[in-house]
C-alpha cells in the first residue's frame, strides 16, 4: 500500500511537471505569437499598435529578449528615445551578451548626443560580434566627430573589411588618415557603386567633400541618401550644417526641423535652430529652441548663455542674468557668460561692474579679443582715454578686423579725436 502511495505521488508529479511544461510552452508561443504580430506591424510602420502588441508579449513573457529589443527599436523610430535606452537596458538585464541590445543602446545614445555612453555600447557590441560591421561604423563615426581620426580610420577599415568580404574592392581609407583627400573620395565612391544602398561611404564620402570645402558635392551626397531614405538623421543633420556654413539660413533651418521631426530630443538640432533664429532676429522662437535644449541637457552650458543673450535682445534683463548664472554654475570658465553679463550691466549703466565681469573674461581667455574690444569701448564711454586706447590696441593685436570696426563704432567718440587713437585705428 505503501508503495501505492509513492508510486501514486510520482506518477502525480509526473503529470503535473508535464501539464506545467506544456502551459509554459503555451505561454512562449502565445508571446512569440504576439511578438511576431508586433513586427508586422512595425514593418508597415504602424508603431502605436505594433507597441500594443511587444508590450502584451512582455506581459505574458518579460524574459523574451526579442520582443524587449523590438519595443525599444519602436520607441526609437518614434522618437521616444528615453523609453527605447529602458527597454534595451532590460534586454542587456536579461541577457548581458546581447550585441544587438547593445547595439540598439549604442546607436541611442548616440541620437541623445551621449557619445561616453555610445562608444561603452558599440564596443560591448563589437566585443560580442566583431563582425558587426553597423557597429564597428557608429563606433567610426563618432571618433571622427571626436577628431580622433586615428581611431575613425580603423573603425572604418575594419566595416569594410566585412561589408565588402569577398569583393575585390576594399576601399583604403588610410588616405584619410594621411590627408590625402581626393585619394579617400575614389575610394569611397568605389564603394559606393559596388552597392549604392550602402549609406555609410555615402555618408562619409559628404563628409570628405565637406572637409575639403566642397560644399555642393557634398551636399549632392547627402540628397541621395535622403533620395533613398527620407529619415536619414544623420543626412539631415549635417546638411543644416552645411548650408549655415554657406550662409543659407533658411536652408539650414529646413533641415534642422526635419532632423527634430525625426527625434524631437536631437539636443544640436535645437540648439542650432537657436542660433538661426537668433541671427535672423526671431528672438520668442530662439527662446523656445535653446528651452527646448535645456530640458532635453540641463548642463548645456552654451545654451544658457545663448538663452541669455535672446532674453536680453528682448529686453527681459532680469532672466537673462538668470541664465548667465546658471552657465556660470555649470562651466565657472564661461567667457561668454561674463560677456553676456556685463553687456547687460552696460545696458544697465552699471559700467563698472560690466569692467569686472570683462575682466574676469579675459583673465579666464587673455586671447578673447572681443573682451578687450568691449572693455575699450566701456572705459571710452567713461573718458579713459587711456585705458580705452590700451585695451583696444590689445584687441587689434589679436584681430586686426577690429580696426576697421573701430572707425565707425559711436562708442568710441569719446576718444575718437585722440591722436593715439587715430594713429591705432589707421594701422
Amino acid at each position: 500500500m505503501c508503495m501505492l502511495r509513492v508510486s501514486l505521488i510520482i506518477l502525480f508529479t509526473i503529470g503535473l511537471m508535464i501539464g506545467y511544461a506544456s502551459e509554459i510552452a503555451e505561454t512562449k508561443d502565445k508571446a512569440i505569437r504576439h511578438n511576431d504580430r508586433g513586427l508586422n506591424y512595425y514593418k508597415q510602420g504602424k508603431l502605436d499598435t505594433a507597441i500594443a502588441e511587444f508590450k502584451r508579449a512582455l506581459e505574458i513573457n518579460p524574459g523574451l529578449i526579442e520582443a524587449r529589443n523590438n519595443l525599444g527599436n519602436a520607441y526609437h523610430d518614434q522618437g521616444n528615445l528615453i523609453a527605447a535606452v529602458t527597454e534595451y537596458q532590460k534586454a542587456i538585464e536579461i541577457n548581458p551578451n546581447d550585441a544587438e541590445a547593445h547595439y540598439n543602446l549604442g546607436k541611442t545614445y548616440y541620437n541623445q548626443r551621449n557619445l561616453t555612453d555610445a562608444i561603452t555600447e558599440y564596443q560591448k557590441a563589437i566585443e560580442i560580434n566583431p563582425n558587426d560591421a553597423e557597429a564597428h561604423y557608429n563606433l567610426g563615426h563618432i571618433y571622427l566627430d571626436q577628431g580622433n581620426l586615428n581611431a575613425a580610420i580603423i573603425q572604418y577599415q575594419k566595416t569594410l573589411e566585412i561589408s565588402y568580404e569577398g569583393s575585390e574592392i576594399h576601399p583604403d581609407l588610410s588616405h584619410y588618415n594621411q590627408g590625402n583627400l581626393a585619394e579617400a573620395i575614389i575610394q569611397y565612391q568605389e564603394a559606393i557603386e559596388t552597392n549604392p544602398r550602402f549609406v555609410r561611404p555615402r555618408l562619409d564620402l559628404a563628409i570628405t567633400y565637406a572637409r575639403q570645402g566642397k560644399f555642393d558635392a557634398a551636399i549632392a551626397e547627402y540628397q541621395k541618401e535622403i533620395g533613398i531614405n527620407s529619415n536619414d538623421i544623420e543626412a539631415h543633420y549635417n546638411l543644416g550644417i552645411i548650408y549655415g556654413q554657406q550662409g543659407k539660413l533658411g536652408a539650414a533651418a529646413t533641415q534642422y526641423r526635419k532632423t527634430i521631426e525625426i527625434n524631437p530630443d536631437h539636443e544640436q538640432a535645437h540648439y542650432n535652430l537657436g542660433v538661426i533664429y537668433g541671427q535672423q532676429g526671431e528672438l520668442d522662437a530662439a527662446v523656445t529652441q535653446y528651452q527646448k535644449t535645456i530640458e532635453i541637457n540641463p548642463k548645456s552650458a552654451d545654451a544658457h548663455v545663448n538663452l541669455g543673450n535672446a532674453f536680453a535682445g528682448k529686453g527681459n534683463l532680469m532672466s537673462a542674468v538668470t541664465e548667465y548664472q546658471k552657465a556660470l554654475e555649470i562651466n565657472p570658465n564661461h567667457v561668454l557668460a561674463y560677456s553676456g553679463w556685463a553687456i547687460v550691466h552696460v545696458r544697465k549703466g552699471e559700467l563698472d561692474t560690466a569692467i569686472t565681469q570683462y575682466q574676469r573674461a579675459i583673465k579666464i581667455n587673455p586671447k578673447f579679443a572681443w573682451g578687450h574690444y568691449y572693455l575699450a569701448i566701456i572705459y571710452a564711454m567713461k573718458g579713459e582715454t587711456v585705458l580705452s586706447i590700451t585695451s583696444l590696441r590689445a584687441a587689434v593685436r589679436l584681430d586686426k578686423r577690429m580696426t576697421e570696426r573701430a572707425k565707425v563704432d559711436v562708442g568710441f567718440n569719446r576718444v575718437r579725436t585722440d591722436p593715439k587713437f587715430q594713429a591705432l585705428i589707421e594701422l
